[in-house]
């Protein structure tokens, strides 16, 4: 049995090492031989990838710091100088010949040191002509700039020129009313509390006040603009009565107040009136509370909680001019725009929303969304825009002056040909009485407003241009003549302010029958006339005309207007005329500063003319205007 062991145990050994000596066999059959010439095979693969990469340095240095004449030839023969001393000048010990050395390297390099030569002459170049076009941009700019501000003065000064801006004396006359009419509110108010017969803790506490928006409150109001301020009352003193009723007599008894009359029909009703000689619309907003602050905040929801309709929409007006003014970057450039946009829809006649055209806020949400989206555009840069901006815009997609705000849905009845949001409101437009008419007419203003300023770093380039008045009497041959005229001069503000709130329907009929028509907002009086009247003279195409019966649209129009109306009516007479027979205020395309109606019985021997304020603003001292203001323009010739 040990003897079995022990052969097995040699056996196995023995396989061992025949398997180890094996192995070792193999292995030895893969070394490489070591011959001389695979020595020297692979020492040329090394001497020429080092070679390649000096000779890639020395070109490349050469190359980029300019060396690209003799001086880079120069700087290759030293590098490959070095590499052949590197080898120790044993040329046939590490390279074929010595073409190795002179081919592929004198003449390799030579050609890497032309070629980044040349990358950094063109480098050199472009580098220069960016630095030229630089200089040449950053001058463009401030030429661009300065013409910018050259044109943005000569629109001030044309401003200036207008009088548009209120001089010190008419701003302290229109603070001054409006002070004392927030003290007849504050004594009317304890009048009614005492009336009602409150407790007197109440006649200790309450009060009210009053708000100014339109353009007042925007502070783009002239000498001859109106203020609209609204009368904040307690819950209380109530709109037929203590209104229309109690603050009417208050205020005809003060010496400062004439003119007066209530417009108790219009949608917000009102009393207009004359307070020193300046011109009043007064609505009234009746809140929930019995004392209310003097500058109160009319977006705390305290004072709005649980008001009434014609409350609500009499905020409205005060609310939408604090959002814009609140939202606008500038408020001096933003009022500067809204001056220039308000000229030039008076003079190119698309200014009077009653009319079919742009109100006062329309143009200001447009003017405050220019201003907001161009914070630092100037004042002539903003007038572009604002042409370009709304002549391509793409009607009816409503204009949103709030950001981050949700497009409202609007539905399909009330789609309006140019809605633009109330800023206070994301679910409230700007109540528009455009039609299509108007639509057009409003279009074609705009694309010729971008169509002048679009060159407006033109050397000819002129303001006036772009704020001439409308020439009605060369574009239309016909127009429809719209007589209104009334007892005597309060009767008549109170007709022609009901018809005027009533002129959609008269213009929509004329569309259904001509297919346009242009209402001129200007008002004409006939001095010659016996009672107090007001004219409208609206453009009509020639080409229909015979499609037309004034009487049966004389008719139709007085169903419309008879109905709600609770004054005395007065005189309505549609008639048509050519052009010719335009007085000849009406053809002249001169501007009529003072645009509405002079009602007034007018004495047969002589004419009265309606004062014109003059006046020289404080801003004014380095422009002498020497233009006096126009006649106001007359129906008689």
């Amino acid at each position: 049995m040990n003897k079995c062991r022990s052969h097995l145990l040699v056996t196995a050994v023995d396989d061992d090492i025949n398997g180890t000596i094996g192995k070792s066999s193999s292995g030895m059959d893969e070394l490489p031989t070591f011959h001389a010439e695979n020595m020297q095979k692979n020492n040329m693969k090394v001497i020429y990838y080092s070679r390649t990469f000096l000779s890639i340095i020395g070109g490349s240095i050469a190359g980029v710091l300019g060396f690209t004449g003799l001086t880079g030839f120069i700087s290759i023969v030293i590098t490959s100088v070095a590499l052949a001393a590197k080898a120790r000048f044993s040329i046939h010990s590490y390279f074929d010949s010595w073409n190795r050395i002179i081919f592929d390297g004198f003449l390799a390099g030579l050609c890497r040191s032309c070629s980044f030569g040349h990358l950094h002459t063109t480098l050199c170049t472009y580098s220069d002509e960016i630095r030229v076009e630089r200089r040449l941009l950053l001058a463009l700019r401030y030429v661009i700039l300065r013409m910018e501000m050259e044109r943005s003065m000569s629109l001030l000064q044309m401003m200036v020129n207008e009088g548009l801006l209120p001089c010190g004396e008419e701003e302290m006359k229109r603070r001054n009313a409006i002070d004392k009419l927030k003290k007849i509110i504050v004594e009317w108010v304890k009048t009614v509390t005492y009336q009602r017969g409150l407790q007197k803790k109440y006649l200790k506490f309450a009060s009210g006040t009053i708000l100014t928006y339109g353009s007042y409150g925007l502070g783009v109001y002239n000498s001859e603009s109106d203020i609209d301020a609204l009368c904040v009352g307690p819950y209380f003193a109530t709109i037929a009565e203590d209104f229309f009723i109690v603050l009417h007599d208050m205020l005809a008894s003060k010496p400062e107040v004439s003119e007066i009359h209530c417009v108790k029909d219009a949608k917000v009703p009102l009393m207009r009136f004359k307070f020193d000689g300046i011109s009043i619309d007064l609505p009234y907003a009746r809140l929930k509370v019995i004392s209310i602050p003097e500058n109160m905040d009319v977006f705390n929801p305290f004072f709005l909680k649980n008001i009434d309709d014609t409350s609500w929409k009499s905020l409205s007006g005060v609310r939408a001019n604090r959002s814009i003014l609140h939202l606008v970057p500038n408020i001096e450039v933003f009022q500067a725009v809204l001056r220039c946009i308000k000229l030039w829809a008076k003079r190119r006649g698309v200014y009077g929303n009653l009319l079919g055209f742009f109100g006062g806020i329309h143009l200001a949400v447009l003017s405050a969304f220019i201003c907001q989206r161009h914070p630092s555009a100037s004042l002539s840069a903003l007038i572009l825009l604002f042409f370009k901006t709304f002549a391509l815009w793409p009607w009816p997609t409503p204009v949103i002056l709030q950001d981050r705000i949700a497009r409202p849905f609007i539905p399909t009845d009330k789609v309006s040909w140019m809605p633009i949001q109330l800023p206070c409101s994301p679910y409230e437009f700007c109540h528009s009485n455009i039609t299509r008419s108007t639509f057009y007419k409003i279009r074609t203003e705009l694309l010729r407003g971008h169509m002048l300023t679009k060159d407006m770093l033109s050397p000819d380039f002129d303001w006036n241009i772009l704020f001439e008045p409308f020439p009605y009497a060369r574009i239309y041959g016909l127009f429809v003549k719209i007589f209104l005229s009334a007892c005597d001069k309060d009767e008549l503000g109170d007709w022609v302010g009901w018809l005027k709130s009533r002129f959609r329907c008269l213009l929509v009929k004329l569309e259904e029958l001509l297919g346009f028509c242009d209402p001129n907002p200007t008002e004409y009086v006939d001095t010659d006339a016996s009672e107090p009247n007001v004219i409208f003279y609206w453009g009509l195409p020639t080409d229909r005309i015979d499609l037309i019966n004034t009487d049966l649209v004389e008719e139709y129009f007085l169903k419309n207007v008879d109905n709600g109306y609770q004054g005395s009516p007065g005189t309505l007479k549609l008639s048509i005329v050519k052009a010719y027979q335009l007085p000849k205020k009406a053809q002249s395309v001169c501007e009529r500063k003072n645009s509405k109606p002079c009602w007034r019985v007018v004495d047969g021997n002589r004419k009265k003319v309606p004062p014109q304020p003059k006046y020289k603003p404080h801003c004014a001292d380095e422009y002498l205007p020497t233009s006096e203001n126009p006649e106001y323009p007359s129906a008689g010739g």
